[in-house]
């Protein structure tokens, strides 16, 4: 806490600016893009996805008296630019998969009901809701913040799955305390007081028992023993 953690996140979204240096995404400055193009690329999961009241997709009313009602307001795709076809495609990771129930496959319909602020799903599906929202897009770059810390060990499985499945040629930044959650990354960003204090890949961090990645580790005696 207080590391500089959702800083990060801040600055890379542009909602802060960096008083120094810059940020590079594929070579590109960012600061160099207007932010709805910034912006259309990225996509966070937030440890609270907000949701709108409506449907997962809502389908009955023209598109231009959609925006005159509030329940009409889409959760898949609230700007109304994808096909039923290409959001089913991406519902059905959930509806093909094992680890999903049968309650879960139903609140995953285009035609699910989803109350005020997504109050009638549990926090692992509005994450996972958020995060087929950002499949929807086709986003390059991938922000789970605390994504996964409050939700049920076989929601975080299914998320996990199609984040490492759908995501493979995405940019993936987690902001986790969970070590089981960042263990297999390509790299490790440790973060102290608002600098940098550790970057490697999670085998070098943890091979050093000096680095800050190894002590924490050691406080987590099960995923030591892993």
């Amino acid at each position: 806490t207080g590391a500089g953690k959702s800083s990060i996140a801040q600055a890379l979204f542009r909602i802060v600016e960096p008083c120094g240096g810059a940020i590079l995404v594929d070579g590109v400055n960012i600061q160099t893009l207007g932010l709805e193009t910034l912006r259309t690329r990225l996509a966070v999961i937030p440890q609270d996805a907000f949701l709108f009241h409506g449907t997962v997709w809502y389908v009955s009313f023209p598109r231009d008296l959609r925006s005159m009602a509030n329940h009409c307001r889409e959760n898949m795709d609230p700007t109304g630019l994808h096909s039923d076809a290409e959001l089913n495609h991406v519902l059905s990771l959930i509806h093909s998969s094992p680890r999903a129930s049968q309650s879960l496959r139903d609140k995953f319909r285009l035609d699910a009901e989803v109350s005020p602020e997504g109050a009638n799903n549990s926090a692992g599906e509005k994450q996972l809701l958020a995060l087929m929202r950002a499949l929807v897009r086709n986003c390059k770059v991938l922000l789970l913040d605390e994504a996964t810390s409050s939700v049920d060990p076989e929601t975080d499985a299914l998320i996990q799955k199609i984040i490492q499945t759908q995501f493979a040629n995405a940019t993936l930044i987690s902001i986790a305390h969970r070590l089981q959650t960042v263990a297999f990354y390509d790299r490790i960003l440790c973060l102290d007081a608002g600098h940098v204090a550790e970057f490697d890949t999670p085998l070098a961090l943890y091979d050093d028992p000096n680095t800050i990645f190894r002590s924490m580790c050691e406080k987590k005696v099960g995923l030591v023993g892993q």
